[in-house]
């Protein structure tokens, strides 16, 4: 379609329908480049290790916090349109997670929903039962990543991932 064929929809100037396409345009691709220049809404707090016995188990807690003025939907959230938060943590050389244990979530009532959102805000322990082979050693390094959508109580940002990294040392 070009310019003249889209434009006759908008007026009956062949120059109208080209200069609102090239405002749209331009309007978009400032609002891509502001969310892409965003600060995070979401980082992870501390360090990141862990030290687990081959052939055992350990327990360790992620703390991720998120900015004031931001939530982000729980791991389970109340309708099926909502992005839940979802934390994915590959195994590394006979380490792995074999639980993980979010808290519970916050319910949070919003004026475009008749139901209260099931939600995290401000700090957000997440804890991961670590699991270890008998012939696991030395350190190993877990990554993964924390995907979310962070909201405010008016509009949501696309969906992000946030790299982790966990540091296992194996006894």
């Amino acid at each position: 379609m070009s310019c003249n064929s889209t434009s006759r929809a908008f007026s009956n100037s062949p120059a109208w329908g080209c200069i609102v396409i090239g405002i749209l345009g331009c309007v978009a691709l400032a609002l891509v480049a502001q969310t892409a220049m965003a600060p995070a809404v979401v980082s992870m707090r501390g360090s990141g290790e862990a030290a687990v016995k081959a052939g055992g188990t350990a327990e360790v807690k992620l703390v991720f916090v998120i900015a004031p003025g931001f939530h982000i939907q729980s791991n389970q959230p109340k309708s099926p349109y909502l992005i839940p938060t979802t934390l994915a943590i590959s195994s590394a050389s006979g380490v792995s997670i074999s639980a993980v244990r979010w808290p519970q979530a916050q319910e949070l009532k919003l004026a475009f929903s008749p139901d209260p959102l099931a939600v995290f805000s401000g700090s957000l322990p997440v804890n991961l039962k670590l699991r270890a082979a008998a012939n696991a050693s030395g350190t190993r390094v877990l990554n993964g990543t924390l995907r979310y959508q962070a909201c405010t109580a008016t509009l949501c940002r696309p969906p992000a991932t946030l790299p982790v990294h966990l540091t296992v040392h194996v006894q």
